[in-house]
């Protein structure tokens, strides 16, 4: 998960991601004014690397969206599957997530922290991370390895995201059927590393939502 962050195409999509990559992965310190229901994190021997970055809203804001699709999706059970919000600063809160995620449900939930029903004060930019086998409909195409989940910049459909290797590689999922279909043609984003450190987030003040 070093990869080295490669954005191309218009300036506006670069000043999106600004506020996750500058300087880098980089230590944290958690800030004396944030407020959390537990200071201590729920990080379990069994805690995944799955990560959600959004960038832009407040943490009150994204950790409400977040309330949101629980409720949403409470009867896929996501109940057992706790959340930890953490406002690693003013700007940038970060979803981790203990005991794993169903990866459909993790595609889910980058979607709707992107367009959540009640909306945000500020444009945001969302950016996940997981450890995933890119499965097609014929054959597996790779075992599982690191990829970055967001969903497409010039979005119109609203019921997709797509899935960025290091190789790099760009694949679509549909929320049909929620098999990877590889892009042949280019897109205004590429797989970029976490500008965070997982370990680091954990240490973190966390709000638990289960």
């Amino acid at each position: 998960m070093l990869s080295v962050l490669l954005v191309v195409g218009l300036a506006l999509v670069l000043a999106a991601v600004s506020s996750l990559v500058r300087g880098g992965s980089r230590p944290l310190t958690a800030n004396s004014g944030d407020t959390a229901e537990a200071s201590v994190p729920l990080a379990a021997p069994n805690a995944t690397n799955l990560l959600v970055l959004v960038a832009g809203p407040s943490a009150e804001e994204v950790t409400q969206a977040a309330v949101e699709f629980r409720r949403l999706y409470e009867s896929e059970k996501v109940v057992a599957y706790p959340f930890q919000a953490h406002a690693i600063e003013p700007d940038v809160t970060a979803l981790t997530f203990p005991h794993d995620l169903p990866t459909e449900l993790f595609y889910y939930l980058i979607n709707y922290l992107s367009y959540p029903k009640a909306g945000y004060a500020a444009s945001a930019h969302v950016r996940g991370w997981a450890t995933l086998p890119i499965m097609t409909r014929e054959r597996l195409v790779s075992p599982p390895e690191s990829v970055m989940v967001c969903v497409p910049p010039d979005d119109t459909e609203y019921d997709v995201v797509l899935l960025l290797t290091p190789a790099p590689a760009v694949y679509q999922v549909s929320f049909q059927n929620l098999l990877p279909i590889l892009l042949r043609y280019p897109v205004p984003v590429a797989y970029m590393a976490p500008p965070y450190s997982l370990e680091a987030i954990r240490q973190l003040p966390a709000t638990i939502l289960s």
